[in-house]
This record gives structure tokens, sequence and C-alpha cells, in this order.
């Protein structure tokens, strides 16, 4: 097996897996395993400026979960609730979004 397939594994076998980091959540209405960090989170909060974001939410989720290709700006059903994304990058197969809701 060589690295990519390695890294591909412990992707869906460690990270993701629910014993470890994962945890299951709805994501426009479809229940997934995605890792909520919320550590990071706290750090970004420290140098966010952005007083009319409720709630932010620190998420990985990986690709092949998502449906459709999120984007800045979009909104995006998180546990029942809309959720706007402020910032969005993916590495090796997994999205990390990083969203809030805007008002109450």
């Amino acid at each position: 097996m060589g690295f990519v397939e390695q890294v591909s594994k412990d992707i869906d076998e460690v990270f993701f897996d629910e014993g470890f980091f994962g945890s299951k959540h709805s994501l426009d209405n479809k229940e997934i395993t995605v890792i909520v960090d919320e550590d990071a989170l706290e750090e970004i909060k420290k140098n966010w400026r952005d007083e009319l974001v409720k709630k932010p939410v620190l998420l990985y989720v990986k690709e092949c979960d998502i449906e459709r290709k999120p984007s800045v700006g979009s909104v995006i059903e998180y546990d029942g609730r809309p959720h706007i994304i402020r910032e969005i990058s993916k590495q090796d197969g997994v999205w990390k979004i990083l969203m809030g809701r805007s008002g109450n």
C-alpha cells in the first residue's frame, strides 16, 4: 500500500471513526460523520472580528459525503439550522468548513 492509499485509509478508519474524532451530524438533511474541531475554533475566534456571526462551527467533512460543492457565502444546513460558510478549503479529500449562523 502506497502513501496516498494509507492516508485515505487513515482518514476513513481513524479520523472519521466515531470512536476517535468523528460524530454524527446532519448536513443538508443527510446524516454523516464529521469532525467538529472546537479547539481550533477557539484559536480562530481570538482573531475573528465578525460580530454578526453567531455560534460559529469548524467542521471537517469527507468530500464524498457532500452532494454539492460548498462555497464561501453559501448557506448550508447543519443540524437542522441554516449556517453561512465563512471560510472553506479542501485537502486530501477532506473539506475544512468554518461557518456560523446570522442573527439568532
